[in-house]
């Protein structure tokens, strides 16, 4: 697809797959369009620069973007950017290669901004694997992680991970591999600390491998035990409701790193009928009608004890047998009732 002088259509629900051509094998924006696009899916498309979308003179915005599997025979293998600056929100580059430079992310003299975007398992023959910065370019990465990307210098270098050339890039609230974190920063002056940045593995659910991009395996949502989860900063995400899945932007304490949020789900256990008892079970204790809030997947056991002179009639809800116990697997918010009736006498 080519969009110039001036055109910005939007593109909302579009996949782009397996297309080939000279530049932006995806997409091509150049002449001042600015295009917007959400929820826009680029896998394995091929260019000699800009593997899944180039940009020349334009600043698209991109929203709930996936680039992954896409490659390049010279620079950008997931996108490249000459002379424009970008908003990207949400966006995974994931698997793209590129036979020079910038497996993930190719600028030059682009001033793109980065907020919860997620690289990992990009590839580039000679530098950046993640991204590369050339003559005049300054990007910002916000709330960001950039993690397990590969180039000459090997995997998880800060080369690899982002290479400037006569270029800046400012990380506030984002996990860099190679930067050495906040405390420890890289004496590189071309790596400017925002602040509150991280250097450890982000604990993706699937590692991807870059030596095997380009390719559009793993899987970069966050272990329930990541050190990315709530480590954002709120401020960026002002007006963004969702994540890349769609699900709720801030879910526990503050806003996550990366494209997807960490999902917490409410149980709410009600009590009902005559008679009178209790509900317990992980991290919940309910006398009267309470909820708890659990991480996604987390599998919770709850026990109903009659009070004396009650008895347990059953579940409904999420659970409907009338003995044992209610076992709940938390993918989404759940409500679960416990029914005691009071015990009759002739």
């Amino acid at each position: 697809m080519q969009n110039s002088k001036g055109s910005s259509p939007t593109l909302i629900n579009v996949t782009f797959i397996s297309n080939t051509a000279a530049a932006g094998g995806g997409i091509f924006n150049y002449d001042s369009s600015n295009p917007l696009m959400s929820y826009v899916t680029f896998f394995s498309n091929t260019a000699s620069s800009g593997g899944g979308m180039s940009n020349w003179d334009s600043s698209p915005s991109l929203v709930n973007v996936t680039l992954s599997g896409n490659s390049s025979f010279d620079d950008g293998g997931g996108m490249f950017n000459n002379s424009s600056n970008p908003q990207l929100i949400n966006v995974i580059f994931r698997g793209n290669s590129a036979a020079s430079s910038g497996g993930g992310m190719f600028n030059a003299n682009s001033n793109p901004t980065l907020t919860n975007a997620s690289f990992s398992g990009n590839l580039a023959t000679w530098n950046g694997g993640g991204m590369v910065n050339g003559p005049g370019s300054n990007p910002n990465m916000r709330n960001s992680i950039l993690w397990n990307n590969r180039d000459s210098s090997g995997t998880g270098t800060i080369s690899a991970t982002i290479y400037n050339s006569i270029s800046t890039i400012t990380l506030t609230h984002s996990l860099a591999q190679g930067t050495g974190d906040s405390a420890n920063w890289t004496t590189d002056p071309s790596f400017v600390d925002g602040g509150n940045n991280l250097d450890t593995d982000p604990l993706f659910i699937q590692d991807v491998d870059p030596s095997i991009a380009p390719t559009t395996a793993g899987d970069l949502r966050l272990q329930s035990i990541s050190p990315a989860i709530d480590k954002g900063d709120d401020q960026y995400v002002i007006g963004i409701s969702t994540d890349l899945d769609g699900e709720p932007r801030i879910s526990g304490g503050s806003v996550d790193m990366g494209a997807y949020e960490f999902q917490f789900y409410p149980l709410t256990v009600s009590l009902a009928g005559s008679g009178s008892g209790s509900v317990s079970g992980e991290g919940i204790s309910c006398g009267t009608d309470c909820t708890e809030v659990y991480a996604d997947g987390t599998a919770v056991t709850l026990t109903a004890i009659a009070d004396s002179g009650s008895t347990f009639a059953g579940w409904s809800g999420v659970c409907t047998n009338t003995t044992g116990d209610c076992l709940v697997k938390m993918t989404a918010a759940k409500s679960v009732t416990a029914t005691f009736t009071l015990d009759q006498h002739t």
